[in-house]
């Protein structure tokens, strides 16, 4: 078959899950995806990279270990290159010492299903994999079994084995393994972890990083950094409402309700990880990667976010991005943006029904499908006759207390 993608695996971590203390409590695996036709152009330029970087040796994580500014340098050569990822994220720690993952073979089977199944479902045509001949050869032999029980599943894939001290794009995904090891351990420090992100962690890159178990899940932590007691409420609640959506609908087949759990994450991370907003752009490309045909911009705020709403989740869409509603400025901040759609809307629809029924003396609202705006407008004119009521008595009661008679000494 002739191949339009290639995907090239590599981990990064222990399999054994006593060992879950410091780096040692994740396991990563990633999928380096690129357009075949990308293939020998982005091996020349690794290979270039390699000679100014190591002398033109292997790429391997590990050697760099804690070296922060040498990682950072070798990520910024990177960016550049065409290629985007998937990620798996074991994090060994939420995994129950009972389970069927203390066993190898178990847990390179769950990896497998995972991993290729973020593959088949985010590419479109034949897709060609490496994998590693000698790495961990538990690893190799269960990636064997995968393609040879799944091919029906799987049937666009075409596995090769290779070695990874000869292969540039293995080692590619070494160092991308490596490297969110790190990160999700919290190795770095915050202005290190905003550059890593800012050039791996990035739309043009990322695909997709999967934590497993998924971290999205009830009880949530919640940053100590709440103002309030009320505050800390509000937080846990919808940190609580999110994760149990997301739980819930982490299998659905419905390519809307995948793209709303798909932004929830997204938005639970960049709580978690302090790092401010989400512009829509971003999320709009995080939501597409996970589904076969992306949506406009339009349906993803009418269906996507839209629905999200409807779920009772709230969200603050501010001029930099989307974040989830955490404290009461927060909910604040979602009502005066609410506030400065709604009672403009409400006053246009007042002028109209009073033009139309001052000059051609019909009610646009008398059909009785528009009871609901009725009771609505209604209440709103109560309100702003109220309103008015109140600055006319205010100013009365302000000009009788400056008033002097002239005739009182």
């Amino acid at each position: 078959m002739s191949s339009i993608l290639s995907a090239y695996i590599d981990e990064s971590g222990s399999t054994n899950l006593l060992d879950r203390e410091g780096e040692n409590r994740f396991y990563v695996s990633t999928a380096i995806v690129v357009n075949t036709s990308d293939i020998n152009l982005l091996i020349k330029r690794l290979d270039d990279i390699s000679a100014s970087f190591n002398n033109g040796a292997e790429f391997k994580s590990a050697k760099i270990g804690k070296k922060v500014d040498r990682r950072l340098a070798l990520l910024k050569q990177l960016a550049p290159l065409p290629f985007r990822y998937f990620s798996l994220v074991v994090d060994k720690q939420r995994m129950p010492l009972n389970s069927g993952w203390r066993f190898r073979s178990s847990y390179y089977k769950n990896i497998n299903n995972h991993l290729y199944t973020q593959i088949e479902n985010a590419t479109v045509g034949d897709v060609d994999i490496y994998v590693d001949q000698y790495g961990d050869h538990d690893f190799e032999a269960s990636c064997i079994d995968y393609f040879e029980h799944r091919n029906i599943l799987f049937a666009r894939a075409t596995p090769h084995y290779v070695n990874d001290k000869s292969n540039r794009l293995i080692q590619l995904a070494d160092i991308v393994s490596g490297t969110l090891r790190q990160y999700y351990f919290g190795a770095f420090k915050a202005k290190e972890e905003k550059e890593i992100a800012s050039t791996l962690k990035v739309a043009d890159h990322e695909i997709s990083v999967c934590v497993f178990p998924p971290v999205y899940t009830s009880p949530l932590a919640i940053r100590e950094s709440t103002n309030s007691e009320l505050d800390s409420k509000i937080a846990g609640l919808m940190l609580e409402k999110t994760g149990t959506f997301i739980e819930h609908n982490l299998d659905a087949n419905d390519d809307i309700i995948k793209m709303q759990v798909k932004v929830l994450q997204e938005l639970i991370d960049a709580y978690t990880l302090e790092s401010g907003p989400l512009f829509s752009d971003y999320l709009l490309s995080k939501a597409n990667n996970c589904v076969t045909k992306p949506i406009s911009k339009q349906r993803f705020h009418s269906e996507v976010i839209g629905g999200i709403r409807r779920q009772g989740i709230v969200l603050t869409g501010i001029k930099k991005g989307y974040k989830l509603a955490v404290s009461e400025k927060d909910i604040n901040a979602y009502l005066d943006f609410d506030r400065t759609v709604i009672l403009p809307m409400l006053s246009k629809l007042h002028q109209a029904r009073t033009f139309i029924k001052t000059n051609l003396n019909h009610d646009i609202l008398s059909d009785g499908r528009f009871k609901e705006l009725t009771d609505i407008l209604s209440a709103y004119q109560n309100i702003v006759s109220e309103q008015k009521d109140q600055q006319i008595s205010g100013a009365k009661e302000r000009d009788e207390g400056t008033i002097t008679d002239p005739c009182i000494k």
